[in-house]
């Protein structure tokens, strides 16, 4: 019987929150719609497994809270267990960004009305913040999540030979039950590549509900 040491029992536990491509996207964008944002940009490469990008126009995070906003089990949403019944937002955990800082490399750039300019950090694998430099994003936040499942081959295998096109729907399916539920108020675009012998990609503008197709050299839907 062995004691696992901390760092191996963070990416078990992680592993158990964030189970995929799909989850990371789940988890960011009810950030952001919890931050007020009514515009959500989402990029994918090679289906979320290299490269998550989540952007949206919210209120930012406030300076005071980004040291600790990806330690575990901490959270602006509540104090006491009791807070749990007067909740109206989809996060509040403390989990998110802890379990997937974890398991894949993270940056944040945010920037509040009350600075003057975004600042951009690193994530470690611990949840520790680190800032590397300014940026000229606007209000709001931006997550980059890379290499995902790097450290847990056995996973990151399992979705490199998985059928893709379900990973796809369910990503997709989860963005539409979002926009149902906040109808009118936000707008969800994702772009995600699809590598196949064919040069094909995929945009949707999620707050159409609708799927465009031409060829430019490239499939669009």
């Amino acid at each position: 019987m062995n004691i696992l040491d901390g760092n191996t029992v963070r990416k078990v536990c992680s592993g158990q929150v964030i189970t995929s491509p799909y989850s990371v996207v789940k988890e960011l964008v009810e950030n952001s719609i919890d931050a007020g944002a009514t515009l959500i940009d989402i990029r994918l490469e090679e289906y979320g497994l290299k490269l998550i990008e989540v952007r949206d126009n919210g209120i930012g995070i406030p300076t005071q809270e980004r040291d600790a906003v990806a330690k575990p089990h901490c959270t602006s949403k509540l104090k006491r267990f009791a807070d749990i019944s007067g909740l109206m937002t989809y996060g509040y955990r403390g989990e998110a960004l802890s379990a997937i800082s974890a398991v894949a490399d993270v940056q944040m750039t945010t920037r509040t009305n009350e600075n003057r300019t975004a600042l951009t950090y690193k994530i470690d694998k611990d949840g520790h913040t680190t800032e590397v430099g300014g940026s000229a994003y606007g209000v709001g936040t931006i997550f980059i999540v890379s290499g995902l499942f790097k450290d847990i081959p056995v996973r990151r295998q399992y979705y490199q030979v998985s059928i893709i096109s379900i990973l796809v729907s369910d990503i997709l399916r989860i963005l539409l039950a979002f926009l149902d539920i906040h109808s009118g108020l936000i707008a969800i675009y994702i772009f995600i590549p699809i590598f196949l012998p064919l040069s094909f990609s995929s945009f949707v503008h999620l707050s159409s509900f609708s799927l465009i197709s031409s060829f430019h050299g490239a499939r669009w839907i």
